[in-house]
């Protein structure tokens, strides 16, 4: 007797995803999201981290994003000792990059 398996996406395909983005831009259904610049991203961080109801998701503008674009530095974010507002961030939430550091 053979195992076999049967799954699926509660999802659905590429053709159920389509007809969902045509019902909403028909219906004028918008996601609520803030767009925000590149440079801003540690400031939403913080307003991510301290819960602010207002906002609950973020999406980075990439069309603004230049090779000399500076990060706006925000005052609630220690990079050298890994903290947001005075807690430590984990190990396992840091970029590979930076984890040895």
């Amino acid at each position: 007797m053979a195992r076999k398996s049967v799954a699926g996406s509660l999802i659905g395909g590429i053709p159920e995803t389509q007809e969902m983005l045509d019902y909403c831009a028909a219906k004028g259904i918008v996601p609520d999201v803030q767009l925000i610049s590149p440079k801003d991203a540690n400031h939403a961080m913080v307003s991510l981290y301290k819960s602010d109801p207002a906002v609950r998701r973020f999406v980075i503008d990439m069309s603004q994003l230049t090779p000399d674009l500076v990060v706006e530095p925000d005052a609630a974010i220690d990079p050298t000792a890994w903290t947001v507002l005075g807690t430590p961030i984990p190990a396992a939430a840091r970029h590979p990059a930076h984890a040895a550091k």
